[in-house]
């Protein structure tokens, strides 16, 4: 009976000196929160980048022109579009957030650049030398440029210059290929902060056409 206690005492001593050996070997949890622990990083929140926020633009759709009468543009900021004048820009992708719409002749509607909502645009200032010119950001729209022949991938920038005020459409510009599209609109929000990146605010906006 005597050599059954002695046994039992030792299991039991052996179990405390292991868990004794876990506490010991994990001290930096100990104390720690599971709630912390669980939590995640706070959202990015939309239309954000860099410290700049133009979140106050979104949910309107913005006509552009690129100084002629045979096409009207169309642009959402940071999401897709969703008002009734551009409704025939959505029937072609419910993503679409820059379209062009050709208003003399055949009544063609051209996808220039998806909004993807599970993924961030690609940002940048449109000159990394002088950030503040400037923010932009890039989509990727329809294979329906042919303007070589052959179906290619419209690529679109939109661009936000820095100026006192805000403009209420935007210009536009086809590269010498004509499948690179750029948008530019002016505003205040994309202009840097007192003494942030050592620049001056622009007081002129940009000219639309």
């Amino acid at each position: 009976m005597r050599a059954v206690r002695v046994t039992a005492l030792a299991a039991i001593g052996a179990l405390l000196l292991g868990v004794a050996a876990v506490e010991a070997a994990t001290p930096r949890l100990r104390g720690l929160s599971p709630h912390r622990a669980a939590t995640a990083a706070p959202a990015q929140p939309p239309c954000t980048w860099n410290g700049y926020d133009l979140s106050s633009l979104m949910g309107t759709d913005f006509v552009g022109t690129d100084g002629s009468t045979k096409y009207s543009y169309y642009m959402s900021v940071c999401g897709a579009m969703s008002s009734t004048a551009s409704s025939f820009c959505v029937s072609v992708d419910p993503t679409v957030a820059a379209c062009q719409y050709e208003i003399d002749g055949n009544m063609q509607t051209f996808d220039l650049g998806n909004w993807n909502p599970s993924a961030d645009p690609q940002w940048s200032f449109i000159d990394p030398g002088v950030p503040s010119l400037g923010l932009q950001y890039q989509l990727t729209g329809a294979k329906q440029c042919w303007s070589s022949g052959t179906a290619q991938t419209y690529q679109t920038t939109v661009q936000f210059y820095c100026a006192s005020a805000q403009s209420k459409g935007f210009k536009v510009k086809h590269d010498a290929t004509g499948c690179g599209v750029t948008l530019s609109m002016s505003t205040p929000l994309s202009c840097p902060g007192p003494g942030q990146y050592g620049a001056t605010r622009p007081t002129t906006p940009l000219k639309e056409n």
